[in-house]
């Protein structure tokens, strides 16, 4: 099991982001997350990333809680944790070279780990995760010199050149053009078929979640309204995902075990 969370609420600044989610997500499998704006599909991600910690109920990621390790074990579960973010943290300063390296910043010793970053040994395959993400030009260019497209891509190259057991991703491909968005999914995927990752991605766009995905999880409001596989997500459904309609009345006329225990009415 790559991830779990059982009940897990989220409480920031007062305000409760995430209630009761309940999710699993099996080795290697691939899911995809959707819903409007403000949902909490990016606060679920960054609780499964572990950057947020749960108000209440418990997470597990990659066999471990997270909340019961050593800050060492901490750091190196996280380095097993890989995050595309939809606006990639990148030092403006820095080059594209070192952002990638900086994937690897968690798999070794501080001293180990700087030095890396700094002096880059493995430059092959820098500039080969460079490559399939059609930027293989940019390698010594500072990033404060890339377009926004540009930098979301340095972003999943870096995650590719960190080979993580879980790769979590935020709207990765709000900044590319249609065709560069279906290629970067598609890259995703096959990057986490290959080593058995998991993959859990939030689109914006449902077209792409239904076109690539065979699990999709709909979230509003802090919680998870359904997860279903892509064959039963029909168009009323999705429709009351994002008017806000109640569940119940879209969903009345379905059998009941066609229903995940994730969806709430």
């Amino acid at each position: 099991m790559s991830l779990l969370f059982d009940n897990a609420s989220l409480e920031l600044a007062g305000s409760n982001i995430l209630r009761d989610i309940r999710l699993e997500l099996a080795s290697g499998e691939q899911a995809a997350l959707i819903g409007p704006s403000g949902a909490g599909k990016t606060s679920l991600l960054l609780l499964a990333a572990t950057r947020y910690r749960p108000s209440s109920g418990s997470m597990t990621v990659l066999g471990d809680n997270p909340w019961h390790l050593s800050a060492r074990w901490l750091r190196r579960l996280r380095s097993r944790i890989g995050m595309v973010y939809q606006s990639p943290p990148l030092p403006a300063r820095q080059r594209v070279i070192h952002a990638v390296a900086a994937g690897r910043l968690g798999q070794s010793g501080a001293l180990t780990g700087l030095r890396r970053l700094l002096w880059p040994d493995d430059g092959a395959a820098i500039q080969d995760c460079l490559q399939q993400v059609d930027l293989a030009d940019k390698l010594w260019q500072r990033c404060d010199q890339l377009s926004g497209g540009q930098r979301q891509r340095v972003g999943i190259a870096r995650v590719l050149y960190q080979q993580p057991r879980l790769l979590l991703a935020d709207e990765p491909v709000s900044a590319l053009d249609p065709r560069l968005a279906e290629d970067t999914i598609r890259l995703l995927q096959s990057s986490a078929s290959a080593s058995g990752a998991s993959l859990l991605v939030s689109l914006h766009s449902v077209e792409l979640a239904l076109a690539y995905f065979p699990r999709i999880i709909g979230v509003r409001d802090g919680q998870i309204m359904f997860d279903m596989p892509r064959e039963q997500v029909h168009p009323g459904v999705v429709s009351a995902l994002y008017a806000g309609e109640r569940m119940r009345e879209q969903v009345a006329d379905r059998p009941a075990e066609t229903l995940t225990p994730g969806l709430r009415c």
